[in-house]
């Protein structure tokens, strides 16, 4: 995927959970840079684990390559793997709190 594709936009319904596995993207929430993510950082869990819309727009500043679960898989990943559900809802948990 290209530099300056954008992979989910605020306020959008969420059904895809990423996962960053080569390049770069940035997550800007009302207008403001909040994060800038790298190789094996996730994005996407808050829209599905809530039941909500986007709070955020990912858009790649690279060429990138992502992984990509809808919410039927993502749900399947936490109920077999509860270590790695256990650390992203852990990871979204915290990203609530700082976004306040």
């Amino acid at each position: 995927m290209s530099e300056g594709i954008e992979l989910t936009g605020e306020g959008a319904s969420g059904y895809s959970f990423f996962i960053l596995v080569g390049g770069s993207a940035v997550v800007t929430a009302r207008g403001n840079t909040v994060a800038e993510l790298e190789p094996g950082e996730f994005f996407g869990e808050t829209a599905i684990l809530e039941g909500g819309r986007r709070n955020a727009t990912v858009t790649t500043t690279s060429p990138s390559r992502l992984l990509v679960m809808f919410g039927t898989e993502f749900r399947r990943l936490g109920m077999t793997q509860q270590s790695i559900a256990a650390r992203i809802d852990e990871v979204m948990r915290e990203r609530l709190a700082a976004a306040g």
